[in-house]
């Protein structure tokens, strides 16, 4: 996995010349594309517990996000003097 201008970068490249610079959140870059390949695509079996975390991980963000945008949040004590905080006779 690459950033996207990184990622662009080196697919636009051609072999064996160099490429840059090339500027993504971690710096600046040079590419030097020394070959290319052709990737077997991956079968539904190969990929099926990948896409079943993607699936399962939506859906409990999901989830998350309606019970956030459904809750209500109280906070004891927010309204608390903080001078009352160094009155050192509440210790005891």
């Amino acid at each position: 996995m690459m950033v996207k201008p990184f990622e662009d970068a080196v697919v636009a490249a051609k072999v064996g010349e160099v490429t840059g610079p090339v500027k993504t959140d971690f710096g600046y870059h040079l590419i030097l594309v020394k070959e290319t390949r052709v990737a077997e695509q991956p079968t539904l079996d190969q990929l099926r517990d990948e896409l079943a975390s993607v699936v399962e991980n939506a859906a409990i963000t999901a989830k998350i996000d309606t019970l956030t945008k459904e809750a209500t949040v109280t906070r004891e004590g927010e309204k608390l003097d903080p001078a009352i905080l160094k009155n050192s006779a509440l210790i005891d």
